[in-house]
């Protein structure tokens, strides 16, 4: 529930022209009055009740106040009401008892519906006469102990917001013909409607949402007395007598306070008024009693704190009697009355009309009552009472037109003599208006009562009374800016003389920033009546308000009309009429309509939905109308003028009464001209109206309700808001506690709120969080947390941090840099997933969703100032500053399973495994090590949600798949899922989605498979609730898996929005900021017990938590020799592989290690290839070559057996059976083992022709080289052989070879022949064989020409002569090709390119969309449009089963429209997301351009444009530079007519459209 508060402070110091009093003295004491005996008749409802039990004890609490001039006396009693004369036999006895005047002692009740009645007549209950004989002298007691207790005091208060605890629960129905208790149809209002009720048409008034606060301390502060009052009529639900919520809340702010501290909850102004919303569904308003009282003396307790006290206060009071008369039955009535009465038995009426019968004769014997009205004033405090129940509005109106600057409303005060209405609300009926003891005073005494009470506050005050105006804000600001000729803001507190029956005052108005703030936006309900407003215009004129409707668009033929221009009552209804469309047409759309006789009729399209306000404006232009509807045109057209000039205005209704309006307006302006569009829509924006979102959010326990599990499992909230709110992040301490990282400053930081570490204490020992504390107030973008010790390792905007409580304050004493110079571009691409690793490390995910993310990243460690080239990589760090960068990026999750595998996450790929460890491959600087990674469920595999779907503005074939994957966890327990040896338990967030997947993965060689569990029809956490967003999952202590939902509307971040989505969800950025759930699921009839921390455990998490803390004091987890050579021989594979990597340390155990080169796992044998490159020694070697010969073919083991190659290189050249993979490194390796090398050159060089054969030999010395080319050159021109052997060896042609070779450069060659030889004649720069061959070259063999010329500097410059000389047509050139050129890093060269060009008007990109703009008009040819995407767009983009996976999936454009696509063909770099930049890479002299596929500590691995990878050394790159460009070029257009154009927009467009 959200909790506003306004905290006001009121200096109570007098003023310059009055006389400060003696200081103040004050005590407090309470009485138990709860009854001796029962049962006892209890009062509250229309029948008698007897009730036997006692929910909990009645008190009577008093509180008495002095300066020694003036003593008063006040108490607050739990009781429903106490009538004038027990009062005042209370008053009597205490002033005997204590000279407290009779006149200044205050006496009200708490109106709980549980105590005993002490009054007659209260509807059909009369007095308990044991308890009535009781009760005076208890109240009585109270005051005289509290008057006892009077000692120096000091005095303070303080208000607070408390709207969300307080709704209205009278409202007005449809249709009103309710029949009364005296067979009448006057109902059009009454009380609790029931929740959603589709006939309640709207709330009949506000509420007084202000909790006001009066406090006493004595002179050293300790707390006295504490008068509350808040209207809220009762709470209910209780088994016995009970003193409901008052009660609870006095004991609890007792306890709270301390030092018996006597608090007492007065009630305040709650006649229409109850706890629940009737606009929400149940669920969403119920709560606890519990619940209601805690949150209520928390933010009571908080209030408190901002008073500052004073003794210096002058205190006056002033009492009334006022002679009121009552509504007594007419004869017709009272004939009714004494029929009915008849019936009655024993005097107890049994049904509603024996009690109103009764109640009738009564009011009949007694015409007028006596009233007392009291006012008092502490300083600029005031307190008014009345022995009513009194609407809300009424309370409003004494604190709006109050002298004093803060007001207390206390009703049921010295006596109680029933409800008064506002004199409007009797037009609408219902029981407060039915004439009653308990409601029959003149429709007139609410307005006599406020009169009265404000004349004595200006009394005892010496002011005048506060006249009220509506503030302005923004948009009435704006409306004056316009000079309307008329205005009616409607926030009255009164009806005014145009009003009719059926109008109320003071509702809510309008929300939005350009609204007063703090419930001071108001407006009027309509339920059936009108306003009517003289205007004087002509046939030019505007109408400007705002609308609210009420009523269901089935309910009558028009839903109802809210503006009319027309004589009045007048026949057929001539004029002009806005409205809203119900059963005869048009439904819930807006309608302009002149009159039955003319009958014309214009509707808008747009769908009105029942309970949002709308801004309208109507604007005549003689015939022309229009209609504006938030700030755009709805309806325009011509519509007959038909009000014959008239100047009547109808507010709310049509001028003839025919379907009159059911629900708010605000803010209504006139105006004598027509506003224009621009005017309009610039009105609208300054109301900064925050739209409401398509679905509502549900409360934590709805929305729990829609989260499905699979069978046999369950879930249960661990905490909400406003316990946690915006979590992102996890972690638990050893004592239970729970660190959460709360991004509330999530998208983009401008709502003005911070992120937030914060703490959640379990006080009671049942692991589950009851407590927040704020450890820190104020955090850019928190996105991950880790418990260390006392305090917490975050993870946030550019930093890692440190930060601890050192005084026990619940606050951050300690914040410290521990590195800094992260990645701060995006919210969503930060540094995250704090997971302690088994080695003693921290390890970090980077936060980057593609390889070239923040390449030049440098970080700095603060605590010892070294620099650490970071690049887009993933790391690992300990807290005495070492760091350390590995393979990565993962996104938003880096986390590990029990036995120290690694796994990472990016959007569209939900898990892969990090098979390779970046430092082994540092050790070898001749191999550049491959893709660390092994994708285990592919990308964007299927999803399976339990919502609908929600609205894409980009993906759009992504619908039901993958597209925002992160927050995963490995299952780290056994107590969920009973998984076979070798499998294992994963998941995967889909936040997007409103999903967490599982996938199973099972060991596989020296990774895993993976597939989606069989959890059925839907994921393992799947919600219907479109805010559930859950971006983190964790295996918790006790086994259960907690998923974390951050609860937000939406979740994208604007960034990858398209500009439509950005305006369409700009205003819901933070929509659901104040929220956030934390889940646990649990194993159905399973005990989820939270074990010890111990490093033994069987959780994982409670082992680390052993681990860390073992770590922090000073084991660092280094193994001895015993140790190790146990973990070798250990049955666990996990224990088995950090054995090896600890045995590292350890020379002698080669032995011990070597024999698990026969492992029968591979993971096992993984690990010991790695471990064996720290061993030198022979025994070391066979074992690695045993290896290399058994496992080599794997690509990951063999690269994990190059990585040791440098100590055991003569055994390994020396192994048969060695993978091609192996051998090539082996031979990229000859620099350093020359001999060896040779040797194994030799062993190859005598092999029978093969692919590899030739290939491998590339690597092999030049000596060897050149004994294979007259081999080589025979093969490579036997057409016989097959082509990929003619390729291998070709590359071992050199220069000497050009002729033999460019001879093959023919069409008879194929694709595969010619593509081989152009790459062989760049090798050896020979590129005017290329540039002659040029004319016979196919489009394909061109593109590869093109890269060949553009490889080397020789290259392009033979390209660029050929250019100049005619030998190559520019119009022949890729775009490519030419965008390459342009942006060459040779001036010269670019300076040639642009002489060139600058010929060709392709050049110019202006006069290029000239051209071929009249291609969007154009009917393209569907086949010919496909004929030209395989040549100019293939190469890069797929499309189904067509073209290379290199540039961006053309399905998930954000806009497929033809215009979108046509600028994004000719201007593809407008608007390109960053993984699909183009670099160019200088290798050895060789330019290498492409994209960045990832990263590891000794290589780049670059996707090149054919859709190969290449793997390069970073220690043999010469440079890598960003061309900030897309690496699709602009120019594609070239060679294509307006025609062609049409076609290949023609062929996108149908391919792409949606269903």
């Amino acid at each position: 529930m959200k909790l506003c508060s306004l905290l006001i402070v009121i200096s109570m110091f007098l003023g310059a022209n009055q006389k400060a009093l003696a200081d103040l003295s004050a005590g407090a004491a309470q009485v138990d009055i709860t009854p001796r005996k029962l049962p006892v008749t209890v009062n509250g409802g229309f029948l008698t009740n007897k009730v036997r039990i006692i929910a909990d004890r009645l008190h009577s609490r008093a509180i008495v106040i002095s300066d020694k001039k003036e003593t008063i006396a006040i108490a607050v009693v739990d009781s429903c009401m106490i009538p004038t004369h027990l009062c005042d036999a209370v008053k009597e006895e205490v002033f005997i008892k204590t000279g407290i005047s009779k006149n200044r002692i205050l006496i009200s009740a708490t109106h709980t519906h549980s105590a005993p009645s002490v009054m007659d007549l209260c509807l059909g209950t009369d007095k308990d006469e044991d308890y009535s004989k009781f009760l005076p002298g208890k109240i009585a007691e109270s005051i005289i102990r509290a008057h006892s207790k009077l000692r120096p005091a000091k005095a303070g208060w303080s208000v607070f917001d408390g709207s969300d605890y307080t709704k209205p629960r009278r409202w007005a129905f449809w249709p009103g013909t309710g029949t009364d208790p005296f067979g009448e149809k006057t109902i059009r209002a009454n009380m609790h409607p029931g929740y959603q009720n589709p006939n309640a048409t709207g709330e009949t008034g506000p509420t007084d949402p202000w909790f006001t606060l009066f406090s006493l301390v004595s002179e050293t502060n300790e707390p006295i007395a504490v008068l509350g009052n808040f209207s809220m009529h009762y709470f209910s639900g209780h088994s016995g007598i009970s003193s409901d919520y008052f009660g609870r809340y006095s004991k609890e702010m007792s306890a709270r306070l301390g030092n018996g501290c006597v608090v007492a909850l007065s009630q305040g102004t709650s006649g229409d008024v109850w706890r629940a919303d009737y606009g929400k569904p149940r669920e969403d308003s119920e709560i606890s009693i519990q619940r209601y009282v805690k949150e209520l003396t928390e933010l009571s307790t908080q209030s408190l704190s901002t008073i500052k006290y004073s003794d210096k206060i002058p205190i006056s009071m002033e009492e009334r009697r006022v002679e009121i008369n009552c509504r007594v039955p007419d004869e017709k009535r009272l004939n009714w009355a004494k029929e009915v009465a008849k019936r009655i038995k024993d005097n107890i009426p049994r049904s509603k009309a024996e009690v109103y019968a009764r109640q009738a004769l009564y009011l009949h014997e007694n015409p007028k009552v006596e009233i007392v009205l009291q006012a008092i004033r502490f300083g600029d405090f005031g307190i008014t009472t009345m022995p009513n129940e009194v609407y809300a509005l009424t309370g409003l109106k004494l604190k709006s037109w109050s002298p004093l600057s803060t007001v207390m409303n206390i009703e049921l005060a010295n006596g109680a003599d029933g409800y008064i209405p506002p004199a409007e609300q009797h037009f609408l009926g219902g029981y407060t208006t039915w004439p009653s003891v308990t409601a029959g005073l003149e429709i007139g005494a609410e307005k006599k009562i406020t009169s009265h009470l404000i004349q004595m506050l200006e009394d005892i005050s010496g002011k005048p009374r506060k006249k009220y105006t509506e503030p302005v804000g923004k948009y009435a600001h704006a409306i004056n800016v316009l000079k309307p000729s008329k205005i009616w803001r409607l926030g009255n507190l009164e009806p005014g003389k145009d009003f009719e029956d059926g109008v109320v005052c003071h509702l809510p108005g309008v929300e939005g920033g350009g609204f007063p703030k703090m419930h001071q936006s108001r407006s009027a309900n309509f339920a059936g009546g009108r306003i009517n407003s003289k205007f004087e215009t002509d046939d030019n004129y505007s109408v400007s308000l705002w609308f609210r409707n009420g009523l269901r668009n089935d309910a009558r033929p028009v839903t109802g009309y809210f503006l009319s221009r027309g004589e009045p009552e007048i026949k057929n209804a001539p004029g002009d009429h806005v409205g809203i469309g119900g059963l005869a047409g048009h439904s819930g759309k807006l309608i302009l309509f002149n009159g039955n006789e003319s009958n014309d009729l214009l509707n808008g399209k747009k769908d009105l939905v029942k309970g949002q306000w709308y801004h309208l404006v109507f604007v005549r232009n003689h015939k022309r109308v229009k209609a504006y509807i938030n700030g755009k045109e709805e309806i325009s057209g011509n519509l007959d003028i038909t009000y014959s000039g008239s100047d009547h205005f109808f507010i709310g209704g049509r001028n003839d009464g025919f379907a009159n309006f059911q629900g708010r307006i605000d803010e209504v302006a006139f105006f004598d001209r027509c506003l224009s569009a621009v005017e309009i829509a610039a009105l609208y924006e300054t109301a900064e109206i925050i739209p409401v979102p398509d679905t509502p959010s549900l409360n934590p326990n709805r929305s729990l309700k829609k989260v499905q599990v699979p069978k046999g499992y369950e879930i249960e909230l661990v905490a909400n808001e406003p316990l946690v709110m915006d979590p992102v992040g996890i972690d638990w301490s050893a004592d239970g506690s729970i660190w959460v990282a709360e991004m509330g400053d999530y998208p983009s930081g401008e709502n003005g709120v911070s992120g937030r570490i914060v703490k959640l204490v379990d006080t009671n020992g049942d692991h589950l969080p009851d407590k927040r504390e704020v450890l820190i107030k104020k955090i850019a973008f928190p996105t991950g947390v880790m418990s260390w010790g006392r305090g917490v390792i975050v993870t946030s905007a550019g930093r890692i941090l440190y930060a601890e409580d050192l005084n026990g304050d619940g606050e951050a004493d300690k914040i410290e840099d521990w590195f800094i110079g992260f990645v701060e571009d995006n919210q969503q691409l930060r540094v995250n997933s704090l997971r302690w690793g088994l080695d003693g490390w921290i390890y970090c995910a980077s936060g980057g969703h593609h390889a070239g993310f923040g390449v030049n990243t440098v970080i700095t460690s603060v605590k010892n100032g070294k620099k650490f080239k970071l690049g887009s990589r993933d790391f690992r760090f300990r807290p005495d500053g070492s760091f350390e960068p590995i393979a990565g990026p993962s996104q938003f999750g880096r986390v590990r399973d029990n036995d120290g595998n690694w796994f990472g996450v990016q959007n569209a790929n939900p898990l892969w495994h990090y098979v390779l460890q970046d430092h082994y491959h540092k050790r070898n600087p001749y191999i550049p090590a491959p893709d660390p990674r092994k994708m285990l469920r592919g990308k964007s595999p299927k999803i399976y949600s339990a919502g609908k779907a929600q609205k894409r503005f980009h993906g759009f074939d992504m619908i039901g798949r993958y597209t925002s994957a992160c927050g995963i966890s490995i299952y780290r327990d056994h107590q969920l899922f009973d998984h076979s040896e070798g499998t294992m338990s994963a998941f995967t967030c889909e936040p997007f989605s409103n999903l967490v997947q599982r996938h199973i993965l099972t060991d596989h060689g020296p990774s895993y498979t993976a597939e989606r569990a069989d959890d059925g029809r839907f994921d393992f956490f799947a919600s219907a609730d479109r805010w559930c967003r859950p971006v983190m999952s964790r295996t918790a202590p006790d086994g259960s898996l907690w998923v974390v939902d951050m609860y937000r509307y939406m979740i994208e971040h604007p960034h990858w929005l398209p500009p439509n989505g950005k305006q369409e969800l700009k205003p819901h950025y933070y929509s659901g900021q104040d929220k956030g759930r934390i889940f646990r699921i649990t194993k159905k009839d399973h005990n989820h017990v939270w074990g010890s921390v111990t490093k033994n455990s069987p959780n994982g998490i409670l082992r680390d938590l052993a681990l860390k803390e073992s770590f922090r004091n000073g084991d660092k987890a280094e193994w001895s020799k015993k140790d190790v050579l146990e973990g070798l021989q250990s049955k666990e594979v996990s224990i088995r592989r950090m054995a090896l990597k600890q045995s590292e340390k350890f020379p002698k155990l080669a032995t011990e290690v070597a024999n698990l080169s026969s492992d029968p796992d591979f993971k096992v044998r993984l690990q010991v290839a790695y471990t064996l490159g720290e061993f030198e020694n022979n025994e070391a070697g066979e074992a690695l070559a045993k290896i290399a010969g058994k496992d080599g073919s794997d690509v990951f083991m063999a690269a994990a057996i190059l990585s040791s190659a440098i100590p055991h290189y003569d055994k390994l050249v020396r192994t048969a059976n060695l993978s091609p993979q192996i051998i090539e490194g082996l031979l990229k390796m000859r620099e350093r083992f020359p001999k060896l090398a040779e040797e194994l050159s030799i062993s190859i060089l005598n092999s029978k022709s093969n692919e590899n054969k030739w290939r491998l030999l590339t690597h092999a010395s030049p000596s060897i080289q050149d004994r294979a080319k007259n081999a080589a050159l025979n093969v490579a021109t036997d057409k016989n052989k097959t082509d990929s052997e003619r390729v291998g060896a070709m590359a071992l042609l050199g220069k000497e070879y050009v002729n033999q070779l460019s001879s093959l450069l023919k069409s008879s060659s194929s694709i595969e022949i010619q593509t081989a030889v152009i790459n062989q004649l760049r090798k050896v720069s020979s590129f005017e064989k290329i540039l002659e061959s040029w004319p016979g070259f196919e489009p394909r063999i061109k593109d590869s020409a093109e890269n060949a010329f553009l490889s080397k500097e020789d290259g392009t410059k033979v390209l660029i002569d050929g250019l100049k000389e005619g030998k190559i047509n520019p119009v022949e050139l890729s775009s490519s090709c030419i965008e390459r050129l342009k942006n060459h890093p040779n001036e010269e060269i670019q300076k040639q390119t642009n002489e060139i060009f600058s010929k060709s008007n392709s050049n110019n990109r202006i006069l290029v969309y000239s051209k071929f703009k009249p291609s969007l008009s154009i009917d393209g040819d569907y086949e010919k449009g496909k004929l030209h995407f395989l040549a100019r767009c293939s190469t890069c983009h797929r499309l189904n089963d067509i073209g290379r996976d290199v540039g961006p999936n053309l399905k998930a454009l954000s806009d497929k429209s033809p215009q979108s696509l046509f600028d994004a063909i000719l201007n593809p770099s407008s608007s390109i997301e960053p993984q699909y930049l183009a670099y160019n890479l200088n290798h050895q002299g060789e330019t290498i351009f492409g994209l960045i596929q990832s990263e590891t500590s000794n290589s780049l691995i670059m996707k090149l444009l054919d859709g190969t990878t290449r793997a390069v050394k970073r220690s043999e790159i010469t440079s890598l530079q960003g061309t900030g460009k897309s690496i699709m070029p602009d120019g594609l257009e070239a060679g294509l007519s307006v025609q062609d154009f049409a076609d290949l927009l023609g062929f996108l467009d149908k391919e792409l459209r949606l269903d």
